[in-house]
């Protein structure tokens, strides 16, 4: 729990729309690939 919220105040700290977007299209590039990390 303490990993979660320490990379909660990251995003918090280190938001931009560029984060966001990356974000996004590494969601789906992992929901498309076969990324074993992946859920």
């Amino acid at each position: 729990m303490e990993r979660r919220i320490e990379l909660d105040v990251w995003y918090l700290e280190n938001w931009s729309f560029l984060l966001d977007l990356r974000i996004v299209i590494e969601t789906v590039t992992n929901m498309l690939g076969k990324d074993p990390n992946a859920y």
